[in-house]
């Protein structure tokens, strides 16, 4: 039996080493998927908590789908008055064009958010700049 076992390997070593070289390809392959997955989910995981990095709690209510802000005003003023809190802020986002100077180049409306009272509840620190004087379209 070991000679016959010898013999086709000596004849066919070929097919073993293809064997051998298909499990090395799909084992390189489960590796590099499996790592693009665990980063990309340690990615999308990073940006979502980033928004509550300073937060030392976060409060959600119940808002209207047809409403756009999430708190109203009486709940951000009850909130700022519990012993300890520093800060309170109810993040929005609105699209409109108040006047023409929130127009953005294409003549599409601008979307435009409310900033925290204080910035360290920023998921990114806010460098000093100024908005571009002359906006010029790129075609």
């Amino acid at each position: 039996m070991r000679t016959v076992v010898l013999s086709r390997l000596r004849l066919q070593w070929t097919r073993y080493l293809m064997v051998l070289a298909v499990v090395a390809v799909s084992s390189g392959f489960m590796t590099a998927a499996l790592g693009l997955s665990s980063t990309l989910t340690a990615s999308m995981t990073n940006d979502l908590a980033a928004q509550y990095k300073n937060a030392d709690a976060v409060v959600t209510t119940k808002a209207d789908a047809m409403s756009s802000f999430s708190s109203t005003p009486q709940q951000l003023d009850e909130l700022s008055r519990v012993d300890g809190v520093d800060s309170v802020w109810a993040q929005y986002t609105t699209a409109g064009v108040p006047s023409s100077k929130d127009v953005s180049a294409d003549g599409s409306p601008v979307s435009t958010s409310n900033l925290p009272g204080d910035p360290a509840l920023l998921p990114a620190e806010i460098k000093r700049a100024r908005s571009p004087t002359g906006l010029t379209r790129p075609w």
